[in-house]
């Protein structure tokens, strides 16, 4: 529970709370000169899948699935879910989820190596 409610937890988890500092550029720069490029994290109530969101130039993969059954029949959704995000060791990452048809691949060397070639 310390390094849930702890300051650097914070920056990671999803802004809902009324007494929790913003995610700020100026925080992103200092965690980025940490060596963190991308947070990975739940917290949201998706419908299909996980995504891809950039919160002030920081790259947030967010894998949550709403796995209540009561939830998710308010929602118009089939009852049982599962979900798991796989993040292979060449940085890969992969979506499986049973709220979309197809497993989703974000591979962040093919976009770096697409961006540096359109410079």
């Amino acid at each position: 529970f310390d390094f849930y409610y702890g300051p650097f937890a914070n920056i990671m988890r999803t802004k809902y709370r009324h007494h929790e500092r913003p995610l700020t550029r100026r925080g992103v720069k200092w965690v980025r000169k940490t060596g963190v490029h991308a947070l990975i994290h739940g917290h949201r109530a998706l419908q299909h899948g996980q995504r891809l969101m950039l919160r002030k130039g920081l790259l947030n993969v967010e894998c949550d699935t709403t796995l209540n059954r009561n939830t998710r029949k308010k929602m118009g959704m089939k009852p049982m879910a599962a979900a798991v995000t796989i993040i292979q060791p060449e940085g890969e990452i992969w979506g499986v989820s049973t709220d979309y048809p197809y497993i989703k691949v974000f591979n962040p060397v093919q976009h770096i190596s697409q961006a540096n070639s359109k410079k």
